[in-house]
């Protein structure tokens, strides 16, 4: 146990820019319209669970600093976390809000009622939300740093860009463009989030699990070397 931990803080310690977590989404393709309209999310998430990753893959997350047995290990805390943050950029978006901010610990205490109702803008209101989202990890500011999001981040987008989609095409749904921006809808796209958060997290959860079938051929191959 040990030994993990001193790993997992080793790969921790880089140097990566912080706004790495964000620009990486700014990037992403804008011209999957078709594939929008389209995108069945049962059909998506079945894909994703389905998904055998690669040791190549787990060590990406990474940034290639561990080897895929201790990566398979901590991808069930950062794939997770990653997520969560995919799905406040693209729900940011669509309320035309700034970027998220850097990665602060997860708050589980939700704000009182006298700060949501002094909150002066609906993004301000959000902002007060946002990081008391159950969603979000508890090991977000003990174990991750924002360079291992993004590296995670980078790998999802890659690997399953359909998970950006499935928020955007929900949120986009939830709120048609240009309308009004009010507490109410934040407090509407935030329930549409967890709702859509939830399934998306069951599904990669399942795929990282180690009772999996890929894990399983993962261990027979080694039994018959």
């Amino acid at each position: 146990m040990f030994v993990t931990h001193f790993l997992i803080v080793c790969i921790c310690l880089g140097t990566n820019v912080l706004a790495g977590v964000y620009t990486r989404s700014n990037s992403y393709p804008t011209t999957d319209a078709e594939r929008l309209s389209l995108l069945d999310m049962d059909v998506e998430l079945a894909k994703i669970e389905d998904t055998c990753l690669s040791s190549a893959e787990y060590e990406q997350m990474t940034g290639n600093r561990l080897k895929a047995i201790l990566a398979r290990g901590i991808a069930h805390i950062w794939v997770p976390e990653s997520v969560a943050i995919i799905g406040f950029q693209e729900m940011r978006k669509v309320l035309k809000f700034s970027p998220p901010h850097p990665l602060q610990p997860y708050n589980g205490t939700e704000p009182t009622s006298a700060e949501m109702q002094s909150a002066s803008t609906p993004e301000a209101y959000y902002d007060l939300r946002e990081n008391s989202i159950p969603s979000r990890s508890k090991y977000a500011g003990e174990w991750l740093f924002p360079h291992n999001v993004a590296t995670v981040i980078e790998l999802l987008d890659a690997r399953f860009p359909s998970i950006r989609v499935m928020f955007k095409k929900a949120f986009k749904a939830e709120h048609p463009k240009n309308e009004m921006v009010d507490k109410l809808v934040v407090d509407q796209l935030i329930n549409e989030y967890s709702e859509i958060f939830e399934k998306i997290d069951s599904t990669t959860r399942e795929m990282t699990s180690p009772r999996r079938k890929c894990f399983h051929a993962i261990l027979n191959r080694k039994g018959r070397n």
